[in-house]
């Protein structure tokens, strides 16, 4: 049967030269994989409505109740074209995409879940990093049923976010607030990911990475502060 989704892409990798198969969070039907024939060629019609952290509309040829789709048409309701300017936004929409996949039970419908995320993403482009990041995984514990705030020390100081990531009328989201100065937002996320560790059962790949980047980038700093020997 035809499915009409809205969704998010958590991951896409290619299949063989042409293809790409992807993790979709959708709004209706809850996470699903999808097989995007075509989508990996160069100028594809569908090639950036399949990129990772991008909300699209998808027509989905779906086999009964079964996990795998396949996209048969569909296009970008919002690329979130500003993270893809500064690699510590979209480093950060990957680590979101992630957990989201990694923590949401496939075929489980959960339309807080998937607006979180959208407006998580939405925030990415223009506010703090850090306090949209440790606000979005506070909120998405919450809504999973658990309680971060009572076993990650200092979480409770940080302010709801379900307040700091709720929708306004005259949103303007270059003047959301920061988080307060005390307890560092970064110290705060990884007390999260050691509290979801045991659900996770391996660390977030797109975490790694980022960090991986954030040593490169401090290595070259460090190597152009050196002073230059004297021939």
């Amino acid at each position: 049967m035809y499915l009409n989704a809205a969704a998010i892409v958590l991951s896409a990798r290619r299949s063989g030269d042409k293809d790409k198969r992807l993790s979709l969070y959708t709004r209706e039907f809850g996470r699903l994989f999808a097989l995007a024939v075509g989508a990996a060629r160069p100028g594809a019609k569908l090639g950036a409505a399949t990129e990772p952290a991008v909300e699209a509309r998808f027509r989905l040829w779906r086999e009964g109740d079964a996990l795998s789709t396949r996209v048969t048409g569909g296009g970008v309701e919002n690329g979130f074209p500003r993270l893809r300017v500064r690699w510590d936004r979209m480093a950060a929409a990957h680590v979101l995409c992630e957990w989201t996949e990694r923590l949401t039970p496939p075929a489980d419908p959960n339309p807080e879940k998937y607006d979180l995320l959208r407006r998580a993403l939405s925030l990415l482009e223009t506010a703090d990093v850090a306090a949209v990041r440790l606000s979005f995984m506070a909120r998405f514990l919450s809504l999973a049923g658990y309680s971060p705030a009572r076993d990650v020390p200092g979480l409770a100081s940080v302010p709801g976010a379900a307040d700091f990531l709720a929708e306004r009328a005259d949103d303007d989201l270059s003047e959301v607030p920061s988080l307060p100065s005390g307890i560092p937002a970064p110290y705060l996320g990884q007390q999260l990911l050691k509290f979801v560790a045991p659900l996770l059962h391996t660390p977030l790949r797109s975490a790694a990475h980022e960090e991986d980047m954030k040593s490169f980038q401090l290595s070259a700093i460090s190597s152009q502060l050196k002073p230059t020997a004297l021939v």
